[in-house]
């Protein structure tokens, strides 16, 4: 058997090692045959992998970084060199090698996804936006890019520009549930609920524990006035992720507006935990003592929801003593 063969067999079974967890196997192996042929990239790569998996980044580091260079065309080398270089928390290092796979692979559409993922991923859409484009413009049907420039549209609230984007990537491959749920949330923002309720079930039924969609679905039947069939969707989304606070916050809205304070309240407040919420916690007492009994008492926020948290307990308070509150 020739000498490349029988490399290549050793490799084979390195990777066996590899992929089922007995990594000091795959290493001793592997070592073999760096010790006879110290110039074959594969096996650099391989070890490299190992290595980070027994705790040695340092060292994985070096060895792909090798492989790289002995075939810079490999984008697999690139990828998994990026990858310990994020995982290290290196992200210039990570631009770096990634613009080198790119660079030396310009005509490679997964090369350019890379690069272009990684500036989305960093919040840096022109950058990410520039490279999406060149991949379209080598691959037309690059289904990825077309969803990925649907997000960067709809961030910066193009809808119709990222429903168009959308389409198009789900013309290419028609089961990609994620965007189908894209689309969905493209066209709640242009205000047409029933076809996003629509694309909301399809992505749900093509993966029925995507908690995403079905949260959304919810949504998109509260904007119809569908209350009954929204609170179905978001204790559906709850049972599957618990503490899914989105669902968790919708599903309070609709226990408000039924004048469910006891059980809206502590959902509602779900939102005090997050940052980008900044409410007051606190609650506010009547200022006079008022006969209430045989009444029912309308707490009125002048900011609609948004008075809830420092509002909403007085009207829970009242409904725990079996005294109708409305909101």
């Amino acid at each position: 058997m020739p000498a490349s063969s029988t490399i290549a067999v050793r490799l084979q079974t390195a990777e066996g090692y590899y992929r089922s967890g007995q990594f000091e196997r795959a290493e001793t192996v592997l070592n073999e045959i760096i010790a006879t042929r110290p110039l074959v990239p594969e096996g650099l790569h391989l070890l490299g992998l190992v290595m980070f998996r027994k705790g040695d980044p340092e060292k994985a580091q070096g060895l792909i970084s090798r492989a790289v260079s002995l075939d810079a065309q490999k984008i697999d080398f690139h990828v998994s060199l990026g990858n310990i270089y994020e995982t290290c928390g290196q992200p210039e290092k990570v631009e770096s090698i990634l613009k080198a796979s790119f660079q030396a692979n310009p005509l490679r559409p997964d090369a350019a996804l890379n690069l272009a993922d990684f500036f989305a991923r960093n919040e840096r859409p022109p950058e990410a936006e520039a490279v999406y484009r060149y991949i379209l413009d080598i691959d037309p049907q690059s289904y990825a890019a077309c969803n990925n420039l649907g997000n960067i549209a709809q961030s910066r609230g193009e809808f119709e520009e990222a429903e168009a984007l959308y389409r198009k990537a789900l013309e290419i491959k028609p089961g990609l549930v994620e965007t189908m749920n894209n689309l969905g949330m493209a066209l709640m923002h242009g205000g047409s609920f029933p076809e996003a309720e629509d694309w909301f079930r399809k992505a749900v039924s093509g993966k029925n524990d995507l908690v995403e969609a079905i949260d959304n679905c919810g949504s998109a039947l509260m904007e119809q006035g569908r209350y009954e069939e929204a609170q179905e969707q978001y204790l559906k989304a709850l049972s599957l992720r618990p503490g899914y606070e989105s669902a968790a916050f919708n599903l309070s809205y609709i226990m408000l507006m039924k004048g469910k304070f006891v059980q809206g309240m502590p959902l509602y407040e779900k939102r005090l935990e997050k940052k980008e919420f900044s409410c007051l916690k606190e609650t506010r007492s009547l200022k006079a003592r008022q006969e209430v009994q045989g009444k029912t008492i309308l707490v009125r926020c002048e900011q609609g929801l948004g008075d809830t948290p420092p509002f909403g307990p007085v009207p829970a308070a009242f409904e725990r003593q079996g005294r109708p509150c409305g909101l």
